[in-house]
């Protein structure tokens, strides 16, 4: 679906032509970790300078208090 969307923009569209820059991980110093949340999505990620590392989190999963395995569910 809309992952392919960007597939239908000509080839002089900024998505195309837009320089690419590293955005904050030459501002980050050793060890350090950068956390931004995106409140709409509900999305986090974190960048680990120490080893070049981004993690993606979501928040919108509901887990009952007695479920232990529910994030094993999606290695099936």
């Amino acid at each position: 679906g809309k992952a392919f969307l960007c597939l239908h923009l000509p080839k002089d569209h900024p998505f195309w032509t837009a320089k690419e820059n590293n955005g904050t991980w030459e501002k980050l110093k050793d060890q350090e970790v950068k956390v931004t949340a995106l409140d709409g999505p509900a999305l986090c990620f974190s960048n680990h300078r120490a080893n070049g590392e981004t993690i993606l989190r979501t928040g919108k999963v509901v887990k009952d208090r007695g479920d232990e395995h529910g994030m094993w569910n999606y290695s099936k």
